[in-house]
């Protein structure tokens, strides 16, 4: 579902405001105490002759983009921009082709009927990477965390053009799932980093309009790639495009950072922590415990459900039993862990039992719960039953992105004009269960 990260929907009526992190309009440090001259000017404060700082009392990672805003130019901005979209574009393209691949690779390992089983162990583990993710952005920063998950993708991409078998292409689906997954959530951080609130629903239409491109483009490639090459190298040449379009980007961040470390904005300071003291900061601070439980117990807990049909007894066969169970007590234990015994959770339960948390969580939970219902072997079902071709079937599956690629960027104007977003989904769910009944 590759523009569901953008429908950011809020469940509370509050205006949007246009707030921005501090960016010179030049990289210099006589511009940027231009501009704090500027805004002197404006308050009537008193201006300081050092150059402006991030904030101290933050973690690595975040002090850092902080810097890395108050030092990029406009020409910088407008290149990480341009080079945002053009991973959306390779995401876009990469995930259609994988989409219309899919039920040809699971059948040449004479495997189709475990198309869903792909899917429910390499989103599970994506979903627990996500928050270690954002303490990794945070802590080690933007462009670390962007380079570990292009390494992850890249590495996913690879071993699915070279696998030989089904549980082979299963985790190397993993690694893919992981690596794609956490480049479009770093992304997004750092698209969040650059732009004013007020503007950040445009800015995510934006980086998302790639994706009404590749749904015409998309599944045509995969059907060339099909019938004249081979189904490996669809997903090899990505494996090359990948770090080539990546590797601008994390230039930029890192080049950005080291002007600011020359401006004095930023100072590098050792830890003073030994390599047993870094793991185990490592194994506290991304809460790796927690990671492993949740990632296993949900695996264990919904393959069942895929797996039952084809089990000797069905759901009585003894496996299918201890699946269930065996998942369902290792996340009773996951959330015990979380609440009594993690040194930093995994999840904060503080923040769990916030109403308008557990709203935006139970919506999300409903709408993606309803696609996966009937999205899995959809252009299976139209090959087959309406006798489309790859590429056909691919352009039918492919309305949701052209679609909501277009009203992506009327609600981002709409929220950047009104200030408002909540009542965006007075009309959103309604036509969504319509949709869908």
């Amino acid at each position: 579902m590759p523009t569901l990260p953008k429908i950011r929907l809020g469940l509370g009526r509050q205006q949007v405001d246009d707030v921005i992190v501090p960016a010179a309009a030049e990289g210099t440090p006589d511009d940027a105490k231009l501009g704090a001259e500027n805004v002197a000017n404006e308050t009537g404060a008193q201006v300081d002759e050092k150059p402006v700082l991030p904030s101290e009392n933050v973690q690595h990672g975040v002090q850092s983009v902080q810097a890395v805003t108050l030092t990029w130019s406009k020409r910088s901005l407008v290149a990480v921009f341009i080079n945002i979209w053009c991973l959306y574009l390779v995401n876009a393209f990469q995930s259609s082709i994988l989409y219309n691949l899919m039920p040809f690779v699971t059948s040449d390992f004479e495997s189709h009927s475990l198309l869903t089983v792909i899917n429910i162990v390499a989103n599970a583990m994506t979903a627990a990477v996500y928050i270690p993710l954002a303490k990794m952005l945070d802590v080690w920063g933007r462009a670390e965390g962007f380079l570990v998950m292009t390494s992850f993708a890249t590495l996913g991409l690879v071993l699915m053009a070279t696998c030989n078998s089904f549980s082979t292409f299963c985790a190397a689906q993993v690694f893919y799932s992981i690596g794609f997954g956490g480049i479009i959530y770093s992304v997004d951080v750092i698209t969040a980093d650059a732009t004013s609130l007020k503007n950040r629903g445009l800015a995510f239409a934006f980086t998302s309009s790639p994706y009404m491109i590749t749904a015409f483009a998309g599944p045509k490639a995969a059907e060339g790639f099909y019938e004249n090459v081979n189904w490996r190298w669809g997903f090899g040449c990505f494996s090359i495009i990948l770090p080539c379009v990546a590797a601008p980007l994390f230039t930029i961040l890192k080049f950005n950072l080291r002007k600011a470390e020359q401006q004095g904005r930023i100072l590098r300071e050792k830890s003073g922590r030994t390599v047993a003291q870094n793991i185990w900061m490592f194994v506290t601070e991304f809460d790796v415990p927690g990671v492993i439980l949740f990632a296993g117990g949900l695996t264990t807990f919904l393959l069942p459900f895929t797996l039952a049909d084809s089990a000797p007894n069905g759901w009585s066969s003894g496996y299918i039993i201890a699946m269930i169970v065996v998942g369902f007590v290792v996340l009773g234990i996951f959330a015990l862990y979380e609440t009594f015994l993690a040194p930093t959770p995994f999840l904060n339960v503080h923040l769990m039992t916030n109403r308008t948390i557990i709203g935006a969580l139970a919506l999300c939970a409903t709408y993606q719960v309803s696609y996966y219902c009937w999205n899995s072997y959809f252009t299976s079902f139209l090959q087959v039953v309406n006798n489309l071709s790859v590429s056909e079937a691919g352009y039918v599956a492919s309305t949701f992105d052209v679609v909501s690629g277009i009203l992506l960027l009327i609600v981002g104007f709409s929220i950047r004009k009104t200030g408002y977003f909540k009542w965006l989904l007075y009309f959103a769910i309604p036509l969504y269960a319509l949709h869908r009944g």
